[in-house]
């Protein structure tokens, strides 16, 4: 199959391994990831360019040139990433016809929490409003706005700046909060401290894009993570190569990130599926052994620190 990546379900909230029979197929399938559930991936030799979206529907059309892919750093050739660039170029370097598309696509602003102060500021297609926040791993959202594609961003820009809010976060920071996950009531007394910030500075101009009600969300229990307290560190796996096998029993999908129990070692794997776009694999529910040739980058969970107590 060729691999495009974690789906969460819009609705359902649920993960699925989306992928393609062949390179050039239209049509995208969907593979539910289950929890508890052994999982072996081998990848094969081969890695080609995903292809580019499709405005509207965020489908995946295929690559016209199926264009097979030689480096880590990218999963789509030259021409497919250029298709793209409408989603991810600065608003400042965007066309004339860019800017056209982006103004017919309803998106929303929304904030992110992924544990105590960290805060991160977003947009997501209306269409794609729950799979955006999941595929990130938030522990809890805000929503803010809703507006088109062009304004969310210009918003995000404004508001990133003037509140020193980040506009992404590492996954190697949200693994690490795994062991300072915040609770429902303190996640929303965090993030709407942020919201009143975001309120009270909002641009005049934009007023009617604020959502009259803010819309809150508490997401971390879709992910299922079940991880032992006496973990003390993760294996993630950013890099992968021809005949690499990642084999063991999934105990959580935590956004784009696949955790997997080695039977074998006991050690946990972090899979992150982003890096893996792109890659023809095969996957069952066999059991085998690990097979890597990158070395794993060790995530280590902070240690609880307590304060010298005197009896006395």
């Amino acid at each position: 199959m060729h691999f495009l990546g974690i789906k969460w379900d819009n609705k359902q909230k649920i993960p699925y391994i989306k992928y393609k029979d062949n390179s050039s197929d239209i049509a995208e399938k969907y593979l539910k990831l289950e929890q508890n559930k052994r999982l072996t991936i081998t990848i094969e030799e081969e890695k080609y360019c995903i292809g580019f979206y499709e405005p509207l529907n965020y489908l995946r059309a295929p690559c016209n040139n199926i264009s097979k892919i030689e480096t880590e750093e990218y999963s789509q050739c030259n021409i497919c990433r250029l298709k793209d660039s409408t989603y991810f170029l600065p608003l400042n370097v965007l066309n004339y016809e860019q800017i056209k598309l982006l103004k017919t696509q309803p998106h929303l602003n929304y904030i992110n929490i992924f544990g105590k102060d960290i805060i991160k500021i977003g947009i997501a297609a209306k269409v794609r409003k729950f799979t955006r926040i999941l595929e990130q791993g938030a522990i809890a959202t805000i929503f803010f706005t809703d507006t088109d594609g062009y304004i969310s961003r210009i918003l995000e820009s404004l508001l990133s700046k003037k509140l020193n809010i980040k506009q992404a976060v590492m996954w190697d920071t949200k693994i690490k909060n795994l062991r300072n996950i915040s609770e429902d009531s303190d996640a929303y007394n965090e993030l709407e401290k942020i919201y009143k910030q975001i309120k009270d500075i909002f641009p005049l101009e934009y007023q009617k894009s604020m959502l009259l009600q803010p819309e809150y969300y508490f997401n971390f229990n879709y992910y299922g993570i079940k991880i032992s307290d006496n973990l003390s560190s993760i294996k993630l796996l950013n890099k992968f190569s021809s005949n690499d096998v990642i084999s063991g029993v999934v105990i959580g999908i935590y956004g784009e990130i696949i955790f997997i129990k080695d039977n074998h070692s006991e050690d946990v794997y972090g899979t992150n599926t982003k890096s893996l776009l792109g890659y023809i694999i095969t996957i069952s529910d066999k059991d085998s052994s690990m097979k890597l040739k990158n070395e794993p980058k060790l995530i280590q969970f902070p240690t609880i620190q307590f304060e010298k107590l005197s009896l006395f």
